[in-house]
């Protein structure tokens, strides 16, 4: 309340004499957490900024593709120069949801997609790309949790703009596209392609014998490796797996299926060797148009 006179009032339904007694005690009021209203907590490039959910509501945007999010944390960062693109990433406790939406300016329109899982189960750590963002402009990344209890976090990160590429012939291992060592976003299809079952698919039997198409990258120094088959027009699952021939052999962590609806989300780090990338359908014959999103950045 602010500085003032107030009155307080007692009603007793009782009509015999009663004595009142009123105790009022005053404190310094408790301030909102910074993340928890516009403009939010500033994120420096590189690095993780954490708030605690408790003190944190719902409500900082409209998540659309995130029915069931009970609180949100705001952020904000600055557009690198051009030639650049942004990632961002959010993550809450495990056996939560996390969602992420970009916002210009705080509290105003989106930018780009929503990135969420709905009302179904997900992955508590989602990244997405934004792409021609305005340079040295200011934008809102606002972070979103089924829970709230324990802590959100978020961070973006300046990279070079993806190398768009559109790829058609790698439906084999023989045929694998060379990934380069930077960001490459990936458009192609699979509607044509065999379906040979993925060793160990990890959407289990039911993703057994999808279409795909095959990648291979090598890396030469320890790299974190995070892609998503985001903007894909079926229902994907993506591995990758290691060894000097193609697929080669399931690597720990390194397949997802429906991380985000039906895209699908590998967050992993590799140590330097010979690794390929199966974008694959879930489910016999399953395939068609997707989106490959490979970001190799620092661990």
């Amino acid at each position: 309340l602010p500085a003032g006179t107030y009155y307080l009032t007692v009603d007793s339904s009782s009509t015999a004499a009663r004595s009142v007694v009123a105790t009022v005690t005053t404190a310094n009021p408790t301030l909102p957490n910074p993340a928890d209203q516009c403009p939010g907590v500033a994120l420096t490039d590189g690095t993780v900024a954490t708030a605690n959910l408790a003190q944190l509501t719902a409500g900082s945007a409209m998540f659309t593709c995130h029915a069931n999010v009970t609180a949100d944390g705001v952020f904000s960062f600055r557009a690198p120069p051009a030639g650049n693109d942004v990632l961002v990433n959010v993550t809450t406790p495990m056996g939560s949801t996390a969602g992420l939406l970009v916002q210009r300016p705080c509290g105003g329109a989106t930018v780009g997609a929503c990135v969420g899982r709905g009302t179904n189960a997900g992955t508590n750590n989602v990244w997405q790309r934004y792409r021609g963002l305005t340079a040295g402009e200011t934008y809102s990344l606002v972070a979103g949790s089924t829970t709230n209890m324990g802590n959100v976090t978020a961070r973006y990160l300046a990279v070079p703009t993806a190398l768009a590429q559109t790829v058609t012939t790698n439906t084999t291992c023989a045929n694998a596209r060379t990934v380069p060592n930077n960001q490459t976003l990936f458009t192609g299809t699979t509607a044509a392609a065999g379906g040979a079952p993925m060793a160990a698919p990890c959407g289990g039997v039911a993703c057994a014998g999808g279409r795909r198409a095959y990648y291979r990258f090598d890396l030469m120094t320890r790299r974190r490796v995070v892609l998503h088959t985001v903007g894909s027009s079926f229902d994907t699952v993506v591995a990758i797996q290691s060894g000097t021939t193609c697929p080669g052999t399931p690597v720990t962590n390194a397949c997802n299926d429906d991380a985000i609806g039906n895209a699908s989300l590998v967050d992993v780090t590799l140590n330097p060797g010979t690794y390929w990338i199966i974008v694959a359908g879930c489910g016999l014959n399953v395939g068609g148009n997707y989106t490959l999103d490979v970001a190799v950045i620092n661990p």
